[in-house]
């Protein structure tokens, strides 16, 4: 056997060992997986060239370990990485995979790292069996399409370290298990739709380094062992709904990183992570104090917050500072050499700005804040800003100044400053406020810088007062300054604004603080000044008026007792001989004292008699009598009387007697009988008389009457019967026909509402239903409308309200249901529509309640029907329901309102429809309305819209939203577009943010990232982008930077214009506003101060052109008159012109052109090269045509010298005459021939040709334009 066919033997003995050893087996079964993969996921379109030694053709070579689908071992691919044979790592990012996650990924059961990152057609979920890959340490599946939940079994990976599934689409909840990973340093799934809260378990993630949960929809507080989690270096939260107060990050000695920006915490921020380096609180509702920043800290935003206070200093290294829209006050602190951006707007800053700032800062607002003045005006950050004058100071933008002595300011930014009002005062400078007169002072004036003292004799009690009071009456003021008055002692008085007290006069007192003396009053006295108090007048004696000084003696006839103001005469029965006395004596028995003031008693009259002290006598009393100087009195007599005291007896008078002595009066004689005077006794009348009692005759009986005994009283005669005599002793009876009440002295008619037949003894009422209103007639029925319930009426009753009745009823007839009746009618009224009387006897119709109605003559009101309404009382219709109401029961008073996401747009619906998609309604809705842009409804019957999620837009009217091409994103919902992304970023359909290129990838449009230069371009000065790199943009308008790398543009300052290429600014010259015409640059620049003396200057020139013109004019006329002596014909024109025919190039400077103003703009004629040309001479072809001339060149070309006259473009006949050197600009100027250039120098001989020494006279003109040459500056200038 040959050594080739042992080896051939050999290598197959190997390769059966291979193929049957259990190892192989595996990596067979790796292999096949792989080819799923790769066949699955469209591996034809795979991005292979990314990994060095694969292809890049699109297509596998045979032995091509780039692509899975060859024969070749598993552990040979470029991205797989084996150990031992088993496939441990697998990395497919960028890779432009297309296809669900594949599953059979999870049999690798070795693999510890899978990375599957940007590839943005990669869709499906993570499956659930990923726990198989027990030995896990890194899944990457971030910027993919991916999403669905994120698997519970994904916690119980133990070797798991890193999970990154940022801008993709998972949702739903994160497993718990996650938080509570001893294992994991790096978890990332920002940029998804996660929803939910964190769980309180990070002190159990001992070695977290990286958190990334932004721009998801979580929500709830931030756990508070979240301080526990001390390995932590970076903490991502933004754009989320997390609430609740920050928990203290103090321990976190590791973070240098932190974002809890667009949430909704609040709290005091107590301190921040001491070696942080990024801080970003923004657009959350923090608020308080800032606690000191940091040294390490190199960024912070807090904007859109509510801190106050003063800003802490701001640490060495810091590079961007905003802080804007909070309520920080006080002054800047001083700003780091460092910085580079900063915005400290919508603050309450204050004092005054920096006079210098950082000199790489590139960005700064400092407005809507309260600075003081002046502002530096060479600082281009302060161009735009206000300023203010602090309190105490007045001014403007560029100086303040201290308020003088005696004015104030209390608000800032006060243009001048206020005089002190009256009552106040300043004596310092720069004051914020003045201060008031203290008490005891004041000033009337206005811009007082002092008060005065109060004068003496006044007061002032209160501080910033105008003026003094004057003392009260009562008290005084003997010194000047004061702020209050003393009182005057007792027996003392002083009037108002008094300096000292005066003594009371005799006859007056007065207390402390008496502004008077009063007069001691009556029954009072003093007999000396300056008393206190009055004394009471001694017994015997009186003061009857105010302020006596001595007392008067009672007279006699009366007395007074002590204090008293009159004296008191003697009252009757009592008198008094002496003066001065204090009481009177009692008159003695047997006399009296019948009036006041008496000084002796009289004696009594006879016939009287009295007891001590007796004002009168008193007289005998009744019954009794005496003589005159009798000592007793005696009982009257029988027959005798005695009425009155003091009087004597009488005798009883006729119809009187007295049967008994003593009598005070005499008894009446009884009822029939009667007696003399003197009488002790009566006696009895005869039969047909009698008296009353007391009667001293008797008396017939009168008519109507009798007596038929002795002593007796005279009868009435009974009814029926009469005496028409006086004195009878029997009545007679009445005929028939009349009737008579007792004592009647006649027979009479029978009365009204009674009637009765002939020979009756007695009148009957009239029957039930009749009446009779006139004495002897017969009754009557009763009228309709009246009934008579009662015999004997003289008039019939009206029957009441709601009641009627016919001729002759005794009683009224209730009304009928649905009618009604006022009182005495004939017949009942139906009810009018709206209304009804369900009842009989009503006297008014009820109103139908709401909800009801009622034609005429109703008994009951009916319901509405449906779809109709009645909301008042009384209807007698029901309107239909209204638009955006309806109505489905009977009886309604008000329309049901039709509900949210319902409509009805026909009045007297009984249903509300529906609101289809893309649409929606509010309550009470007539019609739907579209979804605005920015949300949608894909459902029936929608309240309201749904705002758009993140990554989504629409428009007016959207059934649904639509997703954000490649290219675009939205983080906001409810976006009725899509933004584009910025330069070198890229994002996939319906993204919520971009995403950054890699170092070596930049955006194309933002739909894709492709390869680019490792670095960036900055961009230069007079350029400007959003990122400050390419591609960028040239400043326009009147702006310019200065700097490369620049994101904005800056307005150039007034008076100035940017140069050409906007990298800087110039000042504009003194007349750059008149300049504007020639040179564009100058249409930035305003009128200026020099204005008067151009349109003077402007003036002279055109007088002096006047004149040149006039001249021109007379050398036009000698010029014509000089060639009618030449007389040259025309054939001969072109024979005398000796013209070269050689073509020459033309110099490279003048290939520009000038565009006719007839036709075209002007445009600068510019420089091809900043060479001059070498060739000294310029030729051109020339044609004549009779006395015109034409060039033949198509480009700028010289003419050479002319021996004969020539014409002047199409100007016929305006000749110039030889020798003159003419160049004609050959160029297209609309329908325009080009004109002739002459050059102004006459040469020796007829040469052809033209050097660069005369450019110096050549002359263009273009249309009505002469440009002229200028070698100097090797440009063309207006001439």
């Amino acid at each position: 056997m040959t050594r080739i066919g042992i080896f051939n033997s050999f290598l197959m003995f190997i390769i059966i060992i291979v193929y049957s050893s259990p190892r192989i087996h595996v990596h067979a079964s790796q292999n096949e997986y792989l080819k799923q993969v790769y066949d699955s996921c469209g591996g034809a379109q795979w991005s292979m060239s990314v990994y060095k030694y694969c292809s890049t053709s699109s297509s596998c070579v045979s032995n091509d370990n780039c692509c899975w689908n060859t024969s070749n071992s598993a552990c040979d691919h470029e991205q797989v990485t084996c150990t031992n044979g088993n496939v441990e790592q697998i990395d497919l990012s960028l890779q432009n995979l297309q296809c669900p996650f594949p599953d059979v990924l999870t049999q690798f059961s070795q693999m510890q790292e899978l990375q599957m990152s940007y590839n943005p057609k990669l869709t499906g979920s993570i499956p659930s069996n990923i726990s198989l890959l027990s030995l896990l340490e890194t899944l990457h599946l971030r910027h993919t399409g991916m999403g669905g939940s994120i698997p519970t079994s994904i916690g119980n990976l133990q070797s798991l370290q890193s999970l990154e599934l940022s801008h993709s689409q998972f949702s739903g909840f994160i497993p718990s298990t996650l938080f509570s990973s001893s294992t994991i340093q790096n978890l990332q799934l920002s940029d998804n739709q996660l929803s939910g809260s964190l769980p309180n378990t990070f002190n159990q993630m001992v070695v977290l380094e990286t958190l990334e949960l932004s721009s998801n929809n979580l929500n709830g507080s931030i756990p508070s062992t979240l301080s526990q989690a001390t390995t932590l270096t970076n903490l991502q939260l933004q754009n989320n709904a997390f609430t609740g107060i920050l928990p203290n990050l103090s321990n976190l000695t590791k973070l240098t990183y932190i974002d809890v920006s667009n949430n909704q915490l609040e709290g005091e921020v107590t301190t921040f992570p001491p070696a942080i380096l990024t801080i970003d609180y923004s657009n959350n509702n923090f608020y308080g104090p800032l606690p000191s920043i940091p040294s390490s800290v190199t960024s912070l935003r807090l904007y859109g917050n509510d801190f106050w206070g003063s800003l802490p200093s701001l640490p060495s290294n810091l590079k961007s500072l905003y802080i804007q829209e909070n309520n920080f006050s006080g002054s800047l602190p001083s700003l780091p050499s460092s910085l580079e951006k900063l915005n400290v707007s919508f603050n309450n800053f204050t004092g005054y700005l920096p006079t210098s700032l950082p000199s790489g800062l590139t960005t700064a607002d400092f407005s809507n804040n309260s600075f003081h003045c002046p502002i530096p005006s060479d600082i281009t950050f302060y161009a735009n800003l206000t300023c203010i004058c602090p309190a105490g100071y007045y001014g403007n933008r560029t100086i303040c100044n201290q308020c003088g002595e005696g004015e104030y300011t209390s608000e800032p930014n006060s243009p001048t400053c206020s005089l002190c009002p009256a009552g106040q005062y300043n004596d310092e400078e720069g004051q914020t406020s003045c201060s008031p007169c203290s008490p005891g002072t004041f000033t009337n004036n206005t811009g007082s810088t002092s008060c005065q003292s109060c004068p003496i004799g006044s007061y002032q009690p209160s501080s910033g007062e105008n003026e003094c009071l004057q003392c009260p009456a009562g008290q005084y003021q003997q010194k000047s300054g004061q702020s209050s008055c003393d009182t005057c002692p007792s027996g003392y008085y002083s009037t108002k604004g008094s300096s000292k007290c005066l003594p009371c006069d005799p006859g007056t007192y007065s207390s402390a603080g008496s502004g008077i003396c009063t007069p001691c009053p009556p029954g009072q006295n003093t007999s000396t000044s300056q008393s206190s108090a009055c004394s009471n007048c001694p017994s015997g004696t009186y003061a009857n008026n105010s302020g006596t000084a001595w007392c008067k003696l009672a007279p006699a006839g009366s007395y007074s007792s002590s204090g008293a103001d009159i004296y008191t005469l003697c009252s009757l029965g009592q008198y008094q001989p002496n003066n001065g006395s204090s009481q009177c004596e009692a008159c003695p028995a047997g006399t009296f004292s019948n009036i006041t003031g008496a000084t002796q008693c009289l004696n009594c009259s006879v016939g009287q008699y009295s007891n001590n002290g007796a004002a009168s006598c008193t007289l005998c009393p009744a019954g009794y009598t005496n003589n005159s100087n009798s000592t007793a009195c005696k009982a009257c007599q029988l027959g005798t009387f005695n009425d009155k005291k003091g009087s004597v007896c009488k005798l009883c008078p006729a119809g009187t007697f007295s049967n008994i002595t003593g009598a005070t009066q005499c008894l009446n004689c009884s009822v029939g009988q009667y007696s003399n005077n003197g009488a002790a006794s009566c006696t009895l009348c005869p039969a047909g008389y009698t008296n009353k009692s007391n009667s001293t005759a008797c008396k017939a009986c009168q008519l109507g009457t009798f007596n038929n005994e002795k002593g007796s009283v005279c009868k009435l005669c009974p009814a029926g019967t009469f005496s028409n005599i006086t004195g009878a002793t029997q009545c007679l009876s009445c005929s028939v026909g009349q009737y008579s009440n007792n004592g009647a002295a006649s027979c009479t008619l029978c009365p009204a509402g009674y009637t009765n037949k002939s020979n009756s003894t007695a009148c009957k009422a009239c029957q039930l239903g009749t009446f009779n209103n006139e004495t002897g007639s017969v009754c009557k029925l009763c009228p309709a409308g009246t009934f008579g319930n009662e015999t004997g009426l003289k008039e019939c009753y009206p029957c009441p309200a709601g009641m009627s009745s016919s001729t002759g009823f005794s009683s009224c007839r209730p009304c009928p249901e649905g009618t009604f009746s006022e009182a005495g009618v004939a017949s009942c009224t139906p009810c009018a529509a709206g209304t009804f009387s369900n009842t009989t006897g009503t006297s008014s119709c009820l109103p139908c309640p709401a909800g009801s109605y009622s034609p005429s003559g109703s008994s009951h009101c009916l319901p509405c029907p449906v779809g109709n309404y009645s909301n008042s009382l009384g209807s007698s219709r029901c309107p239909p329901c209204p638009l955006g109401t309806f109505g489905n029961e009977t009886g309604l008073k008000i329309c049901f309102p039709c509900a949210a996401g319902n409509y009805s747009d026909v009045s007297g619906s009984i249903t509300c429809k529906m609101c289809s998609p893309s649409t929606y309604s509010t309550s009470l809705s007539s019609k739907c309305i579209p979804c605005e842009a920015g949300t949608y409804s894909d459902k029936y019957g929608a309240s309201v819209c749904t705002p758009c999620p993140r990554g989504t837009f629409s428009t007016t009217g959207s059934k649904q939203c639509e997703q954000c091409i490649s290219g675009t994103y939205s983080n906001k919902t409810g976006s009725t577009s899509c933004s584009l992304c910025p330069a070198n970023m890229t994002s996939t359909s319906g993204a919520t943010q971009c995403t950054a290129c890699s170092s070596t990838l930049c955006s194309y449009n933002g739909i894709s990232c492709v390869k680019c230069s490792p670095q960036p371009i900055p961009c230069p000065m007079g350029q400007y982008s959003p990122t400050g790199y390419a591609p960028c943009s040239t400043c326009s308008g009147a702006t310019y930077t200065n700097h490369t790398k620049s994101k904005s543009c800056y307005n150039s300052p007034p008076g100035t214009y940017p140069v050409l290429d906007h990298s800087a600014y110039a000042t504009c010259p003194s007349l750059g506003f008149f300049l504007k015409p020639f040179h564009e640059e100058y249409s930035f620049c305003g009128a200026n101060t020099q204005s008067i003396v151009v349109i003077v200057v402007i003036g002279i020139a055109a007088c002096v052109l006047l004149i040149g013109i006039g001249y021109i004019l007379w050398r036009y006329v000698i010029q014509k008159h000089l060639q009618s002596k030449n007389q040259i014909e025309d054939d001969n024109v072109s024979n005398d012109a000796n013209i070269s025919n050689q073509p020459q190039t033309n110099p490279s400077h003048l290939s520009s052109s000038y565009t006719d103003s007839n036709h075209l703009s002007s445009t600068i004629l510019m420089r091809s090269s900043s060479k001059k040309p070498n060739d000294s001479s310029v030729h051109t072809n020339v044609t004549t045509y009779g006395q015109a001339t034409q060039t033949t060149t198509t480009s700028p070309t010289l003419v050479s010298s002319l021996t004969s006259p020539i014409h002047v473009g199409d100007r016929g006949t305006n000749e110039i005459p030889p020798p003159t050197k003419l160049a004609i600009f050959q160029s297209s100027f609309g329908n325009q021939q080009p004109r002739i250039i002459r050059n102004s120098d006459t040469p020796s001989s007829t040469s052809q040709s033209y050097s660069n020494n005369d450019q110096s006279q050549l002359v263009f003109r273009f249309g009505d334009r002469l440009f002229r040459y200028n070698p100097m500056k090797d440009d063309l200038e207006h001439e």
